[in-house]
């Protein structure tokens, strides 16, 4: 029979971006067989096969010719060879599958008797591409390649589009700050019990993974547990050959440069990080992988104070203007040494952290395969809590801690075909992360734990210490892949148990907010008065451990069509319903305490379309819904927020049973002054935020390498967490405030504010937050992608992203980390505003050029003059938004005060209208102010040294930031201070006051050399 090796008959579709419905952790081919007439070849034979992994899968077309194989670990040296009786053999070799992606072919299979002929080498396409997302890529080669601070998976993703890094370190799809989702080889691997959170998977390091596929939007219909970004990686796999690495990188102050808040520090600091990875075949068609990876690091980190309230203008002490009458000069002097013993601090951190994966695959019997895969992780950071190396908030005393993250991970999987044309896998999966985090007591005031704030900066203990979180997860899953006739359809059900266990009472050791210098001084010392002049003061108590235990069921079905050759069609569907337990109290007060509503109806439709305009050029377009889960931490408060088996009471100054600092009450205590417990409770039809994604998309094959695609994107999102404290009665007075120029003298301009005076009649409570979904978001945004796949020794991506997000739910955190405070209690509308992860612009590129000098094989040639790889990644964007506020100081409307005819008292004196919500100014836009713009070029110069055939070294120096252009990211935005009814200015307002960066602390250059030992 004759052999034809070639793809002149067939088009190959395998662009980069091009991802389509492959199975989370694997690739996948797809096409059609015909005969040279056109008509589909049904009962043709398949077979693909991947000598290195020791991979076979036998499969048998469909009535219409059509053949799909979704379970491919991604990888290069595929071969597909395709036989059907009184046809030539077809024979095509040296495939690269790739995470996410799905290779979709059209071959003709000729007639025999035919003579044998090689064709061209592979060319790339987008024409038939199935796909409906918006996404991207890393490939194997960028991982080994890029450089990438810290050796974190993470860092990779904002190479995608219309994904934004905060500086916390915080990942953002679409300008909303959802929940993410980290799939590691095809199972959930991040911690959900924060809404959001620093990082995604630290177990993972870069040396482990193989791929990595980011979907920014319209995701196929396998993507749940996530109204945000999916994050799909997959980890290294054994092969027939032996094969590994040792590596190292060190780093010293010496190479990096000075923080520019601080240009004068230069912290001892130094990092080395050093590991192994190997693997090879165990046993007959047995292979084995392991990756571990030691990370240690010491540092200082300098403790300043620039809010413009407290400090001067360099941070480094406390400006004694800023302390006024009432205070006595004695208070003042008391007040500012208290506070300038805690500037210019400098603290001593380090971190340790031990990582390791291990994975073993076996190949059973062609397309029959069982892997087990485990990973853990150990970090210890003593003074690591807060990570900024130039602290200008004065966070690294007080606020600051001793931090551990301990994470286990376990999958085992098994893959079989129980027909001709079906896939079946079966996934098991185990995740443990337990967090704890404790202040260090060297690094107390005197006042020792009790929390204190002055103006919104930390000078008195963390009211969050001591925690203790630890999250357990079991998930089950059974996916189905067949093709019937010319339909492509997947099939998947889902069960996880989850259990949320925490230790933690919110300030345990009391917490006193003050809103100047002023106010504070007179508390502090010699208040013979028994002055009270904080705005709240709030204290927890109850039993510190709380157990959540979750059941979530899951289940989704797609079907991909091709009813034409140039039309390919895509209808699915997502289901999700967690099912939670009793609180194991109800308060008397409030019966919507003793439970936690359950929607049965979080369905997720998912569609698409692609059309082939012509052999270069498709069309796409996506939609899709997306349900944000309910956090941990959102659970644990409406658990909890019956203010039985936990308390937390908020006392302000003027309210009977009240406290003078630095008094707090015996955290024994079961009786509570009257009105001032919180509750918290769910709105009785409460639901999940969702969001609503459509992608259009055009794309090309401008050159045999190269690829531009060009899309709009949309995203709103609906039924957003709210809270409205249910313990306010409406407002009853309007006052009005005179706004001052900076002089002092009046500018004419007045603010009329709606006034809150009293609590609703008939509770005994302080706040009481019900939880709701009336926020919404929207996100409008265009997209460029220009890829050239690595020819001639270069390749490149770009992504480019002009978005607007907006949202009403951008103020301070209330209630867990998932409702916001609002500046009219429970309407939204009003704070409607750019979205705190607004970047309008955003461009990313990225880069290897691995130039061949000479085509010899002189020693000097191979060790000098080849073998190089220059390599980098340049991002320029936007500044992100932030919002003015105000700060009040004390009642405003009281007898004998401006405009105070009538003159009322107002329930809570930290924000203009009496509510307690956002102190944000009114009269100004939500997210009027932006950080500083990011123009940064990480960059990696790397020297490979062929030392034998089999074994090469690899020198590097990386530099990120290497021009050392810093930026603020963060600004002052306390814009005006409010006493006795007069509003005013304060300068400064929206210049920048720190430059932090994730996980160092700092955006200013640092760099670092390494070597690497391959065989």
């Amino acid at each position: 029979m004759k052999i034809i090796l070639g793809l002149c008959l067939l088009t190959l579709v395998c662009s980069p971006g091009a991802f389509s419905q492959a199975v989370s952790g694997f690739g996948a081919i797809t096409g059609t067989v015909r005969d040279p007439y056109g008509d589909g070849l049904p009962d043709t034979a398949v077979v693909v096969t991947n000598p290195t992994f020791g991979f076979r899968h036998n499969m048998t077309t469909t009535d219409d010719g059509v053949f799909n194989i979704a379970d491919l670990p991604p990888g290069a040296g595929y071969t597909i060879r395709l036989t059907h009786n009184g046809f030539s053999v077809f024979l095509l070799a040296d495939i690269r599958i790739t995470l996410g992606e799905t290779m979709n072919f059209k071959i003709v299979l000729p007639v025999l008797p035919r003579e044998a002929r090689v064709q061209p080498a592979p060319t790339y396409s987008v024409a038939d591409a199935v796909k409906f997302e918006l996404s991207t890529v890393v490939s194997a080669g960028q991982i080994d390649t890029l450089p990438v601070d810290d050796r974190r998976v993470d860092s990779l993703v904002p190479l995608a589009p219309a994904a934004t890094e905060a500086p916390s370190g915080i990942l953002a799809f679409r300008g909303e700050g959802f929940t993410n989702a980290f799939l590691t080889d095809g199972v959930l691997g991040s911690n959900t019990y924060f809404y959001r959170s620093s990082g995604i998977a630290p177990f993972v390091t870069q040396d482990a993974i193989s791929d990595l596929h980011v979907v920014s939007a319209t995701g196929s219909a396998e993507f749940g547990h996530s109204a945000g970004g999916f994050v799909n990686v997959s980890t290294h796999m054994g092969t027939n050959g032996y094969h590994g690495a040792a590596y190292g990188y060190y780093n010293s102050q010496g190479f990096n440069a000075s923080d520019r808040f601080a240009p004068t520090f230069s912290p001892d600091a130094k990092q080395q990080q050093y590991g192994i990875s190997a693997g090879g075949p165990a046993i007959s068609k047995m292979f084995w992988f392991f990756n571990g990876e030691v990370a240690q690091r010491s540092s200082q980190n300098l403790n300043l104070i620039s809010n413009p309230l407290i400090g001067n203008a360099a941070g480094t002490a406390v400006a004694p203007a800023n302390c006024i009458s009432p205070a006595t000069t004695a208070q003042c002097t008391a007040a500012i040494a208290f506070i300038n013993a805690q500037l210019n601090r400098v603290v001593p951190s380090s971190l340790r952290s031990d990582t390791g994966l291990a994975r073993m695959d076996y190949r059973l019997t062609p397309g029959n395969n069982f892997s087990v895969e485990g990973a853990a992780m150990h970090a210890h950071a003593p003074n690591g809590s807060v990570d900024q190396q130039v602290s200008t908030n004065g966070e690294l005393l007080g606020n600051n801690g001793t931090y551990t993250d301990e994470t286990r991970f376990g999958k085992a999987s098994y893959t079989a075909t129980p027909g001709g044309g079906a896939v079946n896998e079966v996934r098991a999966a185990w995740y443990h992360d337990r967090f704890s985090d404790y202040g260090n007591p060297d690094l107390l005031p005197s006042t020792g734990p009790l929390g204190i704030t002055i103006a919104g900066t930390p000078i008195g203990g963390n009211p969050a210490y001591p925690m203790v979180i630890s999250e357990q997860r079991w998930q089950f899953l059974d996916h189905l892949a067949v093709a019937v006739g010319a339909h492509t359809l997947t099939f998947g059900a889902e069960y996880i148990r989850n259990q949320d266990k925490t230790a933690q009472i919110y300030a345990r050791s009391g917490s006193f907010d003050y809103p100047s210098l002023t106010a504070f001084a007179e508390d502090f010392s010699s208040n013979t008065l028994a002055r009270r002049s904080y705005e709240d003061f709030n204290q927890g108590f109850g039993q510190p451990v709380v157990t959540v235990q979750t059941q979530q069921l899951g289940a989704y079905a797609q079907d991909v069509w091709r009813p034409l050759p140039r039309l390919t069609l895509d209808a699915g569907v997502h289901w999700e319903k967690v099912l939670f337990p009793y609180p194991t109290y109800t308060s008397t007060s409030f019966y919507e305490t003793g439970s936690i509503p359950s929607t049965s109806t979080d369905f997720s439709p998912r569609a698409g379309i692609a059309y082939q305009l012509d052999g270069r050029t498709v069309v796409r377009l996506g939609f899709g819904s997306y349900y944000q889960p309910y956090s941990g931490e959102l659970l644990e408060s409406l658990f909890t927020g019956n203010g039985i088996n936990q308390a937390s009471i908020t006392l302000l100054p003027n309210q009977p049973g009240n406290q003078i600092f630095p008094k707090i009450y015996a955290t024994n205590l079961t009786t509570f002054a009257s009105a001032s417990q919180n509750v918290v409770y769910p709105l009785n039809k409460f639901r999940n935020p969702y969001t609503e994604q459509a992608t259009l998309a055009i794309e090309r094959n401008v050159a045999r390498d190269t690829t531009i695609a060009v899309s709009v994107l949309q995203s709103r999102g609906v039924r957003l967490f709210t809270q409205a404290d249910q313990n306010l009665a409406p407002f009853d007075a309007t006052k009005v405030y005179t706004i001052d120029d900076a002089s002092g003298a009046p500018t004419g301009n007045y603010y009329f504010s709606s006034m809150y005076t009293a609590k609703a009649t008939g509770t005994n409570f302080a706040h009481v937050y019900q939880i709701e979904g009336s926020g919404a978001s929207r996100y409008n945004a265009a997209v460029a992608q220009v890829r050239r796949r690595m020819s001639h020794g270069l390749g490149v991506q770009v992504s480019y992203t002009w978005s607007h997000a907006i949202d009403n739910v951008s103020g301070p955190p209330v209630v867990s980390g998932a409702t916001t405070a609002s500046f009219i209690p429970g309407d939204y509308r009003d704070d409607q505003g750019d979205s705190p992860f607004d970047q309008r612009h955003r461009a990313v590129v990225n880069w290897t050029w691995q130039p061949t000098v000479t085509n010899g094989d002189s020693p000097v040639a191979r060790f000098v003059l080849n073998g190089w790889q220059i390599s980098g990644i340049a991002t320029l964007a936007s500044g992100l938004p932030e919002t003015p506020l105000t700060i009040v100081n004390g009642q405003q409307f009281a007898t004998g005060t401006n405009n105070a005819t009538p003159a009322i008292t107002m329930e809570y004196v930290n924000s203009l209208n009496g509510t307690g919500g956002w102190n944000r100014v009114p009269f100004e836009d939500v997210g009027s102010l932006r950080t500083g713009a990011q123009y940064v070029v990480d960059a990696r110069v790397a020297k490979v040294l062929p030392f034998t055939d089999r074994i090469k070294g690899i020198l590097m120096f990386e530099a990120f930031n290497a021009l050392n252009n810093q930026y603020s990211t963060s600004v002052n935005t306390i814009a005006y201070t409010a006493t006795l009814g007069i509003l005013r200015p304060v300068s400064g307002v929206g210049t920048g006051n720190a430059a932090d960066g994730y996980p160092y602390g700092t955006n200013a250059r640092r760099a670092q050399v390494g070597l690497r030992i391959t065989f």
